[in-house]
């Protein structure tokens, strides 16, 4: 405060943030001020001695009066576009959509190639391959395939040819929860055969060291009875 003489008479002008009656001045109270909102939500208004501050929440800033959101999209590369992912800002946060053809991470940040599916096993032979096998199939791949059979019979399932990196990329067969391989590296004509009603085929790759994929191929066998042909 300051002391302001006129005409003899002497006045207390309180500084900004300060009320006064001429003799003495008062801190104000921004937070309760009811003219002016402070610290919109979803900031939280704290009074201080002659001012006051916000404190906002997670993607928010303070202006220098309110908390606004942070338009988290304008960060490069935030949702690895490059990947095929776009950025959508919404209050406080941000949203990655994938392109069509892929899907999230765990991360949520980046997408990967969507795979994976049901497989139906008949009498014609068929083939599964790795996401744009035989050219190098993409990071982060975890793909998923159920296989079940037409009718009655025997599977007969065969690795025709698998080049992943060794040590990180794996394609494996399931059979009742029971892992029934797990290859990696460079592999060719693994074959395997069940009568089970459906097998589960899973392949996944990491960050990095991407080859040439696999190529599997899948038959369904019987005779005109209908009874499964052992092999």
């Amino acid at each position: 405060a300051r002391c302001l003489t006129v005409h003899g008479i002497h006045t207390c002008v309180c500084d900004g943030g300060y009320t006064g009656n001429g003799t003495s001045c008062e801190d104000i109270n921004e937070c309760l001020t009811t003219n002016e909102p402070r610290c919109i939500h979803p900031g939280q208004c704290f009074n201080t001695i002659g001012s006051y501050y916000c404190y906002c929440k997670n993607g928010y800033t303070y202006d220098g009066t309110n908390c606004t959101d942070i338009d988290e999209c304008t960060s490069w590369d935030i949702c690895k576009t490059s990947e095929g992912g776009d950025c959508i800002n919404t209050p406080g946060s941000f949203t990655c959509q994938c392109q069509s053809g892929f899907e999230l991470n765990p991360d949520r940040r980046s997408c990967r190639v969507r795979c994976g599916g049901d497989l139906v096993a008949t009498s014609t032979l068929q083939f599964l391959t790795s996401p744009q096998y035989p050219n190098q199939y993409p990071d982060f791949l975890y793909c998923n395939w159920n296989l079940t059979k037409s009718r009655p019979g025997v599977l007969f399932v065969n690795v025709v040819e698998l080049n992943t990196e060794p040590c990180c990329d794996f394609l494996q067969l399931f059979e009742d929860n029971r892992r029934v391989f797990r290859y990696s590296g460079i592999q060719n004509n693994r074959s395997y055969h069940t009568d089970a009603n459906s097998l589960h085929i899973r392949f996944n790759s990491n960050f990095a060291g991407q080859r040439k994929g696999f190529l599997l191929s899948y038959r369904l066998e019987y005779n005109e009875t209908g009874c499964p042909v052992l092999p």
